[in-house]
Protein backbone atom coordinates (compact mmCIF):
# COMPACT_ATOMS: atom_id res chain seq x y z
CA UNK A 1 0.00 0.00 0.00
CA UNK A 2 1.44 3.62 -0.67
CA UNK A 3 1.02 6.22 1.66
CA UNK A 4 -1.52 7.75 0.36
CA UNK A 5 -3.92 4.48 0.79
CA UNK A 6 -2.52 4.62 4.23
CA UNK A 7 -3.71 8.15 4.58
CA UNK A 8 -6.86 8.04 3.00
CA UNK A 9 -7.52 4.73 5.10
CA UNK A 10 -6.67 5.97 8.34
CA UNK A 11 -8.78 9.47 7.69
CA UNK A 12 -11.80 7.58 7.19
CA UNK A 13 -10.85 4.44 10.00
CA UNK A 14 -10.07 7.08 12.93
CA UNK A 15 -13.42 8.96 12.87
CA UNK A 16 -15.09 5.87 12.98
CA UNK A 17 -14.12 4.65 15.83
CA UNK A 18 -13.98 7.65 17.80
CA UNK A 19 -17.75 8.19 16.62
CA UNK A 20 -18.05 4.63 17.85
CA UNK A 21 -16.50 5.34 21.47
CA UNK A 22 -18.27 8.08 21.84
CA UNK A 23 -22.01 6.85 21.00
CA UNK A 24 -20.99 4.07 23.10
CA UNK A 25 -19.49 6.07 26.39
CA UNK A 26 -22.59 8.28 26.02
CA UNK A 27 -24.93 5.45 26.03
CA UNK A 28 -23.76 3.95 28.91
CA UNK A 29 -23.68 6.75 31.17
CA UNK A 30 -27.27 7.96 29.88
CA UNK A 31 -28.07 4.87 31.60
CA UNK A 32 -26.02 4.78 34.64
CA UNK A 33 -27.32 8.22 35.69
CA UNK A 34 -30.68 6.86 36.05
CA UNK A 35 -32.53 4.40 38.49
CA UNK A 36 -36.23 2.92 38.30
CA UNK A 37 -37.80 1.69 41.39
CA UNK A 38 -40.44 -0.72 40.82
CA UNK A 39 -44.31 0.17 42.18
CA UNK A 40 -46.27 -2.71 40.75
CA UNK A 41 -46.20 -5.30 38.27
CA UNK A 42 -49.44 -6.80 36.77
CA UNK A 43 -49.04 -10.32 35.03
CA UNK A 44 -51.81 -11.23 32.60
CA UNK A 45 -54.31 -13.64 32.60
CA UNK A 46 -52.21 -16.54 31.28
CA UNK A 47 -49.56 -15.06 32.80
CA UNK A 48 -47.12 -15.19 29.48
CA UNK A 49 -46.98 -11.02 29.57
CA UNK A 50 -46.88 -8.62 32.05
CA UNK A 51 -47.63 -4.51 32.80
CA UNK A 52 -44.74 -2.87 35.01
CA UNK A 53 -45.42 0.04 37.15
CA UNK A 54 -42.35 2.03 38.22
CA UNK A 55 -40.74 5.32 38.94
CA UNK A 56 -37.62 6.83 36.77
CA UNK A 57 -35.81 9.31 38.47
CA UNK A 58 -32.62 10.61 36.97
CA UNK A 59 -30.67 12.90 39.74
CA UNK A 60 -31.35 16.21 41.25
CA UNK A 61 -32.34 18.31 38.32
CA UNK A 62 -34.80 16.53 37.32
CA UNK A 63 -38.44 14.93 38.96
CA UNK A 64 -39.55 11.49 39.09
CA UNK A 65 -41.63 10.21 36.50
CA UNK A 66 -44.04 7.64 35.96
CA UNK A 67 -43.41 4.90 33.72
CA UNK A 68 -45.35 2.04 32.29
CA UNK A 69 -44.07 -0.83 30.11
CA UNK A 70 -45.89 -4.06 28.61
CA UNK A 71 -43.04 -6.99 28.21
CA UNK A 72 -42.95 -10.56 28.76
CA UNK A 73 -43.55 -12.07 32.27
CA UNK A 74 -39.88 -13.06 32.56
CA UNK A 75 -39.15 -9.39 32.13
CA UNK A 76 -37.22 -6.88 34.62
CA UNK A 77 -39.63 -5.29 37.56
CA UNK A 78 -38.05 -1.88 37.02
CA UNK A 79 -36.29 -2.32 33.56
CA UNK A 80 -33.64 0.60 33.69
CA UNK A 81 -35.25 2.56 30.37
CA UNK A 82 -37.87 4.64 29.48
CA UNK A 83 -41.14 2.84 29.66
CA UNK A 84 -42.66 1.87 26.56
CA UNK A 85 -46.29 2.89 27.08
CA UNK A 86 -46.03 5.67 28.98
CA UNK A 87 -43.80 8.31 30.63
CA UNK A 88 -46.00 10.57 32.71
CA UNK A 89 -44.60 13.90 34.50
CA UNK A 90 -46.99 16.78 35.29
CA UNK A 91 -45.00 18.51 37.82
CA UNK A 92 -46.33 16.98 40.65
CA UNK A 93 -45.70 17.56 44.35
CA UNK A 94 -43.02 15.70 45.44
CA UNK A 95 -45.03 14.55 48.89
CA UNK A 96 -47.60 12.88 46.55
CA UNK A 97 -46.25 9.66 45.42
CA UNK A 98 -47.13 8.28 41.82
CA UNK A 99 -49.13 5.83 41.25
CA UNK A 100 -51.35 4.05 38.86
CA UNK A 101 -54.16 0.94 38.79
CA UNK A 102 -54.14 -1.19 35.88
CA UNK A 103 -56.27 -4.36 35.55
CA UNK A 104 -56.04 -6.57 32.61
CA UNK A 105 -59.62 -6.90 30.86
CA UNK A 106 -58.28 -9.87 28.97
CA UNK A 107 -55.31 -11.34 27.26
CA UNK A 108 -55.21 -8.17 24.64
CA UNK A 109 -56.56 -5.81 26.44
CA UNK A 110 -56.23 -3.34 29.59
CA UNK A 111 -57.50 -0.59 31.17
CA UNK A 112 -56.86 1.67 34.48
CA UNK A 113 -59.13 2.70 36.93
Amino acid sequence: MTWKRWLIAAAVAIPAVVAGGLWFLIRNVEDGLCGSTPIRKVPSPSGSRSIVIYERDCGATTRAALNISLGAATALDAPNESGNVLVGDDGHDASVPLDARITWESECSASDF
